[in-house]
């Protein structure tokens, strides 16, 4: 017979203050939105979040929230995550929050470690039939893992992590797959398929398209019109990438565009806003938060169609505030 579970959600909220209970209120409703799968369990130092895999739990402290995610790499412009040294234990991404505005951001990172798992589960599982070569091979696991992520950027440790049983099954001999795996990197560089930055970051070239993606040849076609069509087009593959989706978690539904008020309420209830590349990806701007910010149908159209000197403008003012991350909660 199955124990009953003695702790409750009440048991935690009554060891912090009035705010974060509301702060973990709305963190709750929003991440039990994510999937009909996810499963909320109280245990007794925590509440826990999980899919298949756990992705986030919430520690209570008398101020504040701490909550552990997913050990990935985040998109995370005002470094609020910290990696915990040797936590002996898998959740060992660490941030806080004890503030109301801060709730959208707290939420893209928690989305992304919900994505971690939820990519996990549909990740195309090893091809028994593909060609005992190392480089298509290690080329197809940095494919396979940036579409786990939703992002091109990667470091080899996470490429091992993630791709040990891959890696294994593929040449179960190999005495050194690590070195091997070093190797092909190098190789891949060479070839311009993969960038490496004094970071220790490597980033998948253009030249192959993720999920939801323009292909490459589609593209060749696309860059022969004007340009605005063409960025138009990559905008509307982006939606499918789910960065909408974290964009508007981050900004809320307000256009960034300073006193501006363009907003109306879709027949849905929900607020339109639309989402805008600040650099454009035909120029080589990147499918990332911190290329992204929400604006108004009408300045969206101004970013696009205006006179050049305005749209540079425009693009100044939106880089630098998504690099102060200086905006108002969200009106929603």
């Amino acid at each position: 017979m199955t124990e009953a579970n003695p702790y409750l959600v009440e048991h935690h909220l009554s060891k912090t203050n009035d705010q974060c209970r509301q702060i973990f209120n709305e963190l709750r409703n929003r991440i039990l939105r994510y999937d009909d799968r996810i499963e909320e369990r109280a245990v007794r130092l925590l509440v826990r979040y999980k899919a298949k895999n756990n992705f986030a739990e919430i520690h209570f402290l008398s101020d504040r929230l701490k909550i552990h995610l997913r050990p990935k790499i985040y998109l995370d412009p005002k470094k609020r995550v910290e990696t915990l040294a040797n936590p002996g234990f898998t959740m060992d991404r660490r941030v806080y929050i004890s503030e109301p505005e801060d709730i959208d951001y707290i939420m893209s990172l928690i989305r992304q470690s919900y994505e971690d798992v939820a990519f996990a589960e549909t990740a195309p599982r090893f091809d028994k039939t593909a060609p005992k070569k190392w480089r298509p091979f290690i080329y197809r696991q940095i494919i396979d893992l940036c579409n786990e992520q939703g992002m091109r950027s990667f470091d080899r440790q996470l490429l091992l992590d993630r791709k040990a049983e891959a890696i294994r099954n593929f040449s179960p001999a190999a005495k050194t797959p690590e070195q091997t795996v070093s190797r092909i990197l190098q190789e891949l560089r060479d070839e311009g398929k993969i960038t490496f930055n004094d970071r220790g970051i490597y980033t998948l070239s253009k030249r192959t398209a993720l999920k939801g993606e323009v292909p490459k040849h589609i593209r060749r076609l696309i860059n022969k019109k004007p340009s605005h069509k063409v960025e138009y087009l990559h905008e509307t593959y982006a939606r499918n990438r789910g960065w909408v989706t974290a964009a508007k978690e981050r900004y809320g539904h307000q256009c960034l565009y300073p006193k501006c008020d363009n907003h109306f309420v879709k027949p849905d209830g929900n607020p339109y806003i639309e989402v805008h590349h600040i650099i454009p990806l035909f120029e080589g701007g990147e499918d990332s938060l911190w290329n992204l910010v929400t604006v108004c149908a009408h300045h969206h159209k101004m970013a696009h169609f205006a006179e050049v000197p305005i749209q540079n403008r425009l693009r100044d003012m939106f880089l630098e505030i998504v690099e102060r991350c200086d905006y108002e909660p969200a009106r929603d």
